[in-house]
């Protein structure tokens, strides 16, 4: 009967182990769940400001098309207000 019991105390020892174990390991998943929300969140703003820029990129490349354009084809305006005014 001792036996029998030191192995229930064995058992319940190992158990008592493995229950501190599980909590240690919840509270990392917990700190890497939390870790990988922020990340997430952080990739999403990256991802939004990636956008802009390559929108804003875009823009100013058309923009410096128009721009060769106009230099190399330059149209004429006038050069004193008379010549505005003047019908």
């Amino acid at each position: 009967m001792d036996s029998f019991e030191a192995n229930i105390g064995k058992i319940s020892s190992d158990l008592s182990d493995v229950n501190e174990r599980v909590a240690e390991l919840k509270v990392k998943l917990n700190t890497f769940t939390k870790e990988a929300a922020e990340i997430e969140i952080h990739l999403t703003k990256a991802k939004e400001t990636l956008k802009a820029a390559e929108t804003l990129v875009g823009k100013l490349v058309e923009e410096y098309d128009r721009w060769k354009i106009q230099v190399k084809y330059p149209t004429t305006y006038p050069t004193s207000t008379n010549a505005i005014f003047s019908y």
